[in-house]
């Protein structure tokens, strides 16, 4: 560092030259830019989007856990609602068929035949009973294959 000093009349001057820095910037260095301040209203958007997703998630993995976890009290649950129903439409069903002005009686005769051939057939004797008796074991072995 130099130092002048210059003098004049009536005037004292100091002059200093500036010391001389190096700067090396290194090539990989990279600039970045600030974010742009944008407005709070988007803000709040993306901030209420970024929420909402994230609820979405948590639900639909809360709600697969759940599923997965009551699984066999669900099928159950949802078999009892389909027997229910199931129920209900036989009894719309024969009750629309009872509103039928003739279908009704002959279908009550029908029933009335069939039990009174039922007990001719198979009630009114010993070797009958024991005939209905035998067709009963064979068809719980078919159906449960247990023997009574």
């Amino acid at each position: 560092m130099t130092t002048e000093i210059v003098k004049s009349e009536e005037m004292i001057e100091v002059q200093e030259e500036a010391p001389i820095v190096e700067v090396k910037v290194e090539d990989n260095l990279k600039l970045s830019k600030m974010p742009s301040p944008k407005p709070a209203k988007e803000e709040q958007w993306l901030q209420f989007g970024e929420k909402t997703s994230e609820f979405i998630t948590d639900l639909q993995n809360s709600v697969g856990e759940f599923f997965q976890k009551y699984q066999p009290l669900l099928a159950s649950l949802g078999w009892i609602f389909f027997a229910l129903i199931s129920v209900k439409v036989m009894l719309a069903l024969l009750d629309a068929i009872n509103d039928i002005p003739l279908l009704s009686v002959l279908l009550e005769l029908i029933g009335l035949g069939y039990g009174i051939w039922f007990i001719y057939r198979y009630l009114l004797t010993a070797a009958t009973r024991q005939e209905l008796s035998g067709e009963i074991q064979n068809f719980k072995k078919q159906v449960f294959d247990v023997e009574s």
